[in-house]
């Protein structure tokens, strides 16, 4: 009896281990692309970029085959869906800040934004 609870403990610990892992990888992830887009100036439609351009295309697949995982594309659609990150009808990409500080994001996560201006 005390063996299946201990593995039923140790099963849940390690799910809400994953949890944890998988918000602060986002996070981590969130303030690079936002860090990203400042330095690259992608913060109006006049200065927007493509995904290229700011290394923010999702890897192929001998370089995903090669290296540790990149969160950062998958970071960005997230970002996009959220309305954060605007795509151009030339498919260029920037940040609008009005909608980032209004964002939900800037209250549950005040870390993200923190210091987005450092390159």
């Amino acid at each position: 009896m005390w063996e299946v609870l201990l593995v039923i403990i140790i099963i849940l610990t390690c799910f809400a281990l994953m949890m944890v892992l998988n918000l602060f990888i986002t996070k981590r992830a969130m303030r690079q692309v936002l860090r990203i887009l400042k330095y690259y100036g992608a913060t109006d439609e006049d200065g927007a970029k493509t995904p290229a351009e700011l290394g923010l295309n999702p890897p192929s697949f001998f370089e995903r085959f090669m290296r540790l995982r990149d969160h950062k594309p998958k970071t960005l659609k997230l970002l996009v869906n959220l309305d954060i990150v605007q795509i151009t009808e030339d498919g260029r990409i920037y940040l609008s800040e009005e909608k980032l500080y209004a964002s939900n994001i800037v209250r549950k996560w005040p870390s993200v934004v923190k210091n987005i201006n450092r390159g």
